[in-house]
């Protein structure tokens, strides 16, 4: 009887422990159209473009347009002078109390002599202001590996910038040339 009573305690401490664990950020809604704020901001070796998906680079980013049904996001991306890209992400998301990255290996798309001599990740973040009017967007890169099978190195490069979320009555009219 004794050993009874303390699989029933130890069981009801565990799903007391279970119940009051702290959950994880939900999802936080960044659905509208930004326009770029400021100048890009690029560090670390090589050249840093923004990579929201597999294909989908822009050196400039001047439109932003996310739709997120439900901890879906999709987005537009245009720049570079009239590029525009779609991307979805939707795996391996981090969510934040004030935004979200995604991180992912790029799929190869050349032939490699050496195969696995080399890593590379990129990850895209973008976080909300506190007052969620703007949105700074972060595209890494960071690739590990051997040269000439014996020589390490690390190259790592970023770009960063700050776009300012369009008013939704601006976002929803079609744009119309100014008359003077």
């Amino acid at each position: 009887m004794p050993a009874m009573r303390i699989v029933t305690a130890l069981l009801a401490l565990a799903a007391l422990t279970c119940a009051t664990q702290p959950k994880g950020p939900v999802c936080i809604d960044l659905s509208g159209t930004y326009k770029l704020a400021e100048q890009p901001v690029r560090k670390g070796t090589g050249s840093a473009a923004f990579v929201f998906g597999e294909g989908a680079s822009l050196a400039r980013v001047e439109t932003l347009t996310i739709l997120q049904p439900g901890c879906r996001i999709e987005l537009q991306a245009k720049g570079d002078g009239g590029k525009t890209y779609d991307a979805v992400l939707e795996n391996d998301l981090a969510w934040t109390d004030d935004g979200v990255s995604a991180t992912w290996s790029p799929q190869k798309t050349t032939s490699s002599i050496l195969a696995g001599a080399s890593s590379r990740t990129r990850t895209l973040t973008m976080r909300l202001s506190p007052q969620r009017d703007m949105l700074t967007i972060s595209s890494e890169f960071d690739e590990r590996g051997l040269a000439l099978l014996f020589m390490p190195f690390h190259d790592h490069g970023s770009a960063t910038c700050v776009m300012k979320r369009v008013p939704a009555a601006l976002d929803a009219q079609p744009s119309r040339p100014v008359s003077r």
